[in-house]
């Protein structure tokens, strides 16, 4: 009689995990179309704004090579005084 009560609990246990595990799925589907439409998460760049964002990225990466030429300068500087005392 104990043998048929654990097979039960048993049984029950892995269809309950089969339960928990479809719920999260369909949950994270809903919640993943849910996002999908909402800008917050993913705006939607017109021509103008992608424009602009590709403008400001321009800006962004000719500040960086100029401070990378400013670093190489100093670094040979460096490497000049260096050199002259050893």
């Amino acid at each position: 009689m104990s043998e048929g009560i654990i097979k039960s609990v048993e049984s029950f246990v892995k269809i309950g995990g089969w339960v928990v595990a479809v719920v999260g799925a369909v949950l994270t589907a809903v919640f993943w179309i849910q996002i999908q439409g909402n800008d917050k998460f993913y705006p939607k760049l017109s021509g103008e704004n992608l424009e602009k964002q590709l403008v400001k990225i321009e800006v962004n990466m000719n500040d960086i090579e100029s401070q990378n030429i400013e670093i190489i300068r100093i670094l040979g500087r460096i490497e000049g005084v260096q050199s002259t005392k050893q």
